[in-house]
């Protein structure tokens, strides 16, 4: 028969139950307060928890982490942490992995830091975390821990608990606690509803049964143990308590705490044994938080304090008693007043906790001052404390640190400046240096161009090919050099406007034509038919792009062809933008791969490449490709040794122009003696007398007569004495400048019509632009150029073309126009001569260009047409001795190209005499 427990015995087991769930109530009573305020510290402190692997994948994320990172726990879990935290968060990340690190490597026992994290609605957490190795019960590392502060789940259940009915039976259920009772020496087990809901398990009451079932649900290392408990309690009739590990039926593993004890005597001979049992997974991960809470809040180096609605401090942390030199009894249950000083509270700190009384997070950075360490910058936030029904009962303050970051952007501050400063130092300079350059190219150039006119010793005309040439080639270096600069310092400025593509290709054409004829190269140019009549761009600039990538092309090629092709690619998305796609092919001596990269650097060159005989300065393909990029393009290069290369640059979204572009048919080939200025009067105003020697000069056989003023105020009078044609003005000068000076010209009826065009050797920008062209006719810069100088003085006056026949000067490598009578024995003399001996030195000659081997070889060229009565040779050796005395390499270089040809047709008449 069943054993029926006695009243007393029932209410001896009703009691003991009651006693256990006092013991839990006063137990949660008196955690309850303690808990609720490092929960308001730990929630509210800009903290966050996310639990690793030791490899560092994320097994756990709460709320306030999601929400820092705007990911969800489902969506990282088994992720590696610097995986799963978005881009914003990388910083974070490394973090982790470093103190991951320090934890793994080091075998410290947790690692702190601090992190400033923006999420992704534009708030600035400043995060304190502390990372902590987790151990299982036999000591083995089995993950990683960084800790926030987020127990709203365990505040929520606490105060379910609280509410709870203290009737026994909805005690047990509200407090998860299940209940057994089993007599001693019988089979026989009464076990309450909600015990087998915590175990999951349909009700038994056979105590092997139920014993069978549990020994597969509990953890073996726990049953020895269990055991030996309950045989205590019956032994000694103590109250035993015990705790393990269980495999529940849906899978998960959970926590069961258990208390049992004896009813009765010991001696008895019928006792009997009752029990409770509580699933407190929940508790024991809550209690494993609030552990992890407690840690990070005692050990994180920020200032955490918790202020009430009456400006007291209810707690705060070790970091903020160290700061401020206090114990905790000094500060707990003190006002912030008393703390700071009554003038300070009220005027820095109060304001902030009133409006975050009100429900706002407040920021703020101020100076503090402290017992032990001076003056701080501190980063400091105010967060609200809300209550489960959302009144706000405080305020938790966390402070930072920022004094080294505070110095470390004041000195980045004064580091740009510095930099501003270095810049614009440095721009002021390529403005002197243009100017103070162009000026002295001016006269070198200038008076070059007259004496060319005047001189007629071959010799001397060499020289002075050699001194225009080097003021050229100088006057493109410094060019470079400013473009370079304006486009570093981002002040390089683009002028769009319809152009028409086709004239452009038609003057590219005409100007390499003549050195793509002398290089006895082919030159193709592919155009599409579609290429639209009218396009907006910047035509200065895309000339420059490709007239440098011609020109590297012709001079890095010495036979085969030199290709330019422009296509169109038409937009998908809008009809009126085509792609302008643009490549220059050679079949040169190409660019290894391993530098294809490096030759679009400024000052780079190929390497290995002779700087003598090709030249350069290693900016035009650093320039182009910064060309290219600023008008919205890329540019790229392919390439083989010895094959040749292309590189194509392509312009994205090109504007077709709404109005067609009229295509100019000037000969740009006219000889400027063939033009004949009628009457006319110039004004040449220039501080600088060679300049204005060198403008004179060029009219000094024709009607033109010149008047010279070295400053703006004298122009001034002598404009309105002699009534110019025109005015060539330039722009700095002592007095008075050309500006202020073409201001007062423009503004007197007297000299308001007269044109004035600006020559100016300064650095040219838009601002300057702007000027000149409101106030000036037009535009010469210095160094000028006869070219340029005559095609602007005819917009002006009046000029007439006369015809004058042209001289070519071409070096003399023609074949040989006598006879030439030799000896059999002589034929083969010569032979001899020309084939290994003049031949090795002519290879020297041309490979080398170096000008010594190239004059032996002349004079022993000259000698064999000596020795053999051959003219041809004779006058080859004395015109290429010329050319080297004049240092003409020009010349030089064509006649050492033509010697082969010569050779050949001296050995063919050799051959049929």
């Amino acid at each position: 028969m069943e054993r029926q427990l006695t009243y007393d015995q029932l209410l001896k087991h009703n009691d003991i139950i009651s006693r256990q769930l006092n013991i839990i109530r006063e137990s949660l009573k008196k955690s309850q307060k303690k808990l609720s305020d490092y929960k308001q510290i730990v929630e509210n402190a800009n903290s966050a928890i996310i639990r690793l692997s030791l490899d560092g994948k994320v097994g756990y994320m709460n709320p306030f982490a999601e929400k820092l990172f705007d990911v969800t726990s489902f969506e990282v879990e088994g992720e590696k942490i610097f995986d799963a935290l978005p881009k914003h968060s990388r910083e974070t990340a490394k973090v982790i992995r470093q103190m991951m690190k320090e934890l793994l490597e080091l075998k410290i026992k947790y690692s702190q830091y601090e992190s400033k994290v923006v999420t992704t609605d534009g708030n600035i957490y400043w995060i304190a975390w502390t990372n902590k190795i987790l151990y299982d019960n036999n000591g083995k590392q089995n993950g990683i821990i960084s800790i926030g502060t987020d127990i709203s789940k365990r505040k929520r259940a606490e105060e379910a608990f609280r509410e709870s009915e203290f009737n026994l039976t909805k005690a047990q259920e509200i407090a998860r606690i299940g209940s057994w009772v089993k007599v001693i020496d019988t089979d026989t087990i009464h076990c309450s509803g909600y015990f087998f809901k915590i175990l999951g398990i349909a009700p038994v009451t056979s105590y092997q049964t139920l014993i069978k079932q549990l020994d597969k649900m509990i953890f073996p290392e726990y049953r020895e143990y269990i055991n030996k408990k309950i045989q205590r309690a019956i032994q000694i009739g103590s109250t035993e308590s015990y705790t393990y590990q269980f495999l529940h039926p849906d899978g998960n593993v959970r926590w069961i705490t258990e208390e049992v004890c004896l009813l009765g005597d010991v001696d008895q001979k019928k006792q009997i044994l009752i029990g409770t049992i509580r699933d407190i997974t929940e508790q024991k991960m809550t209690g494993d938080k609030l552990r992890e809470y407690l840690l990070i809040v005692s050990s994180s180096s920020e200032l955490m304090s918790l202020i009430d609605k009456d400006y007291r401090y209810i707690n705060v942390n070790q970091a903020y008693l160290d700061a401020y030199q206090k114990k905790t009894e000094e500060v707990e249950g003190q006002t912030v007043a008393n703390m700071f000083g009554d003038e300070t509270f009220q005027d820095d700190i109060r304001p902030n906790i009133d409006r975050c009384l009100l429900g706002e997070t407040i920021s703020d950075q101020y100076w503090s001052e402290f017992p032990n360490g001076g003056r701080k910058f501190m980063d400091v936030k105010y967060n609200p404390v809300r209550e489960i029904d959302g009144t706000i009962s405080g305020v938790t303050v966390s402070a930072r640190d920022i004094t080294d970051l505070k110095a470390a952007e004041e000195q980045l501050q004064r580091s740009k400046e510095e930099a501003e400063k270095a810049n614009l130092a440095k721009s002021e300079f390529l403005a002197n240096m243009s100017h103070e350059i162009r000026t002295p190219l001016n006269a070198v150039i200038g008076f070059t161009e007259l004496l060319e006119g005047i001189v007629t010793d071959s010799k001397q005309q060499g020289y002075l090919g050699s001194i225009k040439s080097g003021g050229k080639n100088l006057l493109v270096l410094i060019n470079d050099i400013l473009d370079l600069s304006k486009i570093e310092a981002g002040k390089l400025e683009f002028k769009y406007e319809a152009i028409n593509p086709h004239a452009l290709i038609s003057e590219i054409r005409q100007i390499f034509e003549l050195k793509i004829v002398d290089k006895k190269l082919k030159f193709f140019i592919d155009v599409d038919d579609e290429i639209p009549e009218s396009l907006v761009l910047d035509e200065v600039r895309l000339r420059q792009v490709i007239f440098n990538l011609i020109g590297n092309a012709i001079k890095f090629t010495e036979k085969g062809f030199v290709k330019f092709s422009v296509k169109k690619i038409e937009s998908e998305e809008d009809n009126s933008k085509i792609d302008l796609i643009i490549a220059v092919q050679d079949s040169g001596i190409g660019i290894p791969s391993d530098q294809q990269e490096r030759i679009f650097d400024a000052f780079q060159q190929q390497s290995g490449q002779s700087n003598r005989k090709y030249g350069g300065t290693g900016l035009g393909l650093s320039i182009s490709k910064r060309l290219v990029e600023m008008m919205g393009g890329e540019i790229s290069l392919k390439s083989k040794i010895g094959k040749g290369s292309v590189f194509e640059f392509r312009l994205r979204n090109v504007a077709i122009g709404s109005t067609m572009v009229s295509v100019l048919n000037d000969d740009e080939n006219f000889k400027f003696d063939n033009i004949r200025f009628g009457p006319a009067r110039i004004l040449i105003v220039d501080d600088i007398k060679s300049n204005r020697e060198i403008i004179t000069e060029n009219f000094s056989s024709k009607e033109v007569e010149v008047i010279e003023a070295e400053d703006g105020q004298k122009a001034i009078l002598l404009a309105r004495q002699f009534k110019p044609n025109l005015i060539l003005m330039d722009i700095r000068m002592p007095v008075m400048d050309g500006v202020e000076a073409t201001r007062i010209l423009k503004s007197d009826r007297e000299t308001s019509q007269i044109p004035v065009v600006a020559l100016t050797a300064s650095y040219r920008n838009n601002e300057n632009d702007k000027i000149y062209k409101e106030i000036f006719d037009g535009y010469l810069s210095k160094p000028v150029s006869r070219s340029d100088l005559y095609q602007e003085l005819m917009r002006f006056l009046n000029f007439v073309k006369i015809d004058i026949p042209d001289e070519v000067k071409t070096p003399h490598t023609e074949s040989p126009e006598k006879e030439i009578f030799l000896t059999p024995a002589q034929a083969n003399k010569l032979i001899d001569e020309i084939g290994p001996n003049l031949q090795k030195q002519w290879k020297d000659a041309i490979s080398y260009q170096m000008s010594d081997e190239i004059e032996s070889f002349a004079a022993n060229v000259k000698n064999t047409g000596i020795e053999f009565n051959i003219e041809a040779l004779t006058e080859y050796g004395d015109n290429l001795l010329t050319y080297v005395d004049n240092f003409d390499l020009e010349l030089m270089d064509k006649s050492l190209k033509g010697y082969p040809e010569m050779i050949k047709s001296i050995i063919k008449a050799v051959n049929q005499k």
